[in-house]
C-alpha cells in the first residue's frame, strides 16, 4: 500500500515537473504548451482565429429565423382552434392526474 501511494505521488510530481517545463522552455520563442495548442488545433480542424462575432451572428440569426417560422404557423391556428387545442390539453392533464 505504501509502495502505491508512493508510485502516486512520484508520478504526479513528473506530470507537475513536465508541464511547468512545457511552460517554461522555448522553442523559436514560443513556449512547448503553444505548440502542442498549436498542433492540436491542426490535428482536429479547430481554427482559433475563428471571428467569434460572426459565429455569434450566425447563431442569432438561425435562432431568429426559427422563431419566425413557429410565429408563422402560430399566425395559421385561429383563437377558437388555439382555444380547442388549449380545453383538449387541459381535460388530458385532468385526465392522467386522476389516475
Amino acid at each position: 500500500m505504501i509502495q502505491f501511494i508512493g508510485s502516486v505521488f512520484k508520478y504526479t510530481g513528473l506530470v507537475i515537473a513536465i508541464l511547468v517545463l512545457s511552460h517554461v522552455i522555448e522553442i523559436k520563442g514560443v513556449s512547448i504548451s503553444k505548440h502542442v495548442e498549436h498542433t492540436m488545433n491542426w490535428v482536429t480542424g479547430i481554427n482559433p482565429t475563428v471571428d467569434v462575432g460572426k459565429v455569434g451572428r450566425e447563431i442569432s440569426a438561425s435562432v431568429q429565423s426559427h422563431l419566425d417560422q413557429i410565429k408563422k404557423v402560430d399566425a395559421e391556428f385561429s383563437p377558437e382552434d388555439q382555444e380547442q387545442l388549449n380545453e383538449l390539453i387541459k381535460k388530458a392533464e385532468r385526465k392522467k392526474a386522476s389516475h
